[in-house]
């Protein structure tokens, strides 16, 4: 992504939790070279903020009170195609992951993960890679057949 390297990354935070945006805005803003530039609640006021706030990325639960962060992602793509888009969920389940993939996610991460690997998704989202927690590729490995011997 060509982000000018003089100024921080926006990021647009969309969750109906307000501690849960607060906890992911420090985790992003303990980082000099990130910053959050809009928060939205539900998937009608992310539509209304995501080209003002000018996002270089959009971190997205999946569950967003009556709507879901799904069809959130689907709508940003078709706002701005480049805008990448990284899931941030209470879901650990490969299913939910597969699904946020296919709507055009380019990564997922577990909230309690978030901590230690939300900034290191970021980043590889932002670099053009694919970013998947390791529980989830844990439960890949675990449904893989086991090589014949």
């Amino acid at each position: 992504m060509g982000i000018e390297s003089n100024r921080k990354v926006r990021i647009l935070i969309v969750d109906d939790h307000p501690g849960v945006r607060h906890g992911v805005r420090q985790i992003i803003e303990e980082a000099p070279d990130l910053s959050v530039c809009a928060e939205a609640d539900t998937l009608e006021s992310a539509l209304q903020v995501v080209r003002p706030a000018s996002a270089d990325l959009a971190i997205v639960d999946l569950s967003l009170g009556r709507s879901s962060g799904l069809d959130l992602i689907r709508n940003l793509l078709q706002i701005d195609a480049t805008l990448p888009t990284l899931v941030l969920s209470t879901h650990e389940e490969l299913f939910f992951a597969e699904l946020a993939l296919r709507a055009g996610a380019r990564g997922f991460v577990m909230k309690q993960d978030a901590d230690a690997h939300l900034v290191h998704a970021i980043r590889e989202v932002l670099a053009g890679r694919r970013y998947v927690g390791q529980r989830v590729i844990q439960q890949i490995l675990a449904r893989m057949a086991p090589f014949p011997t």
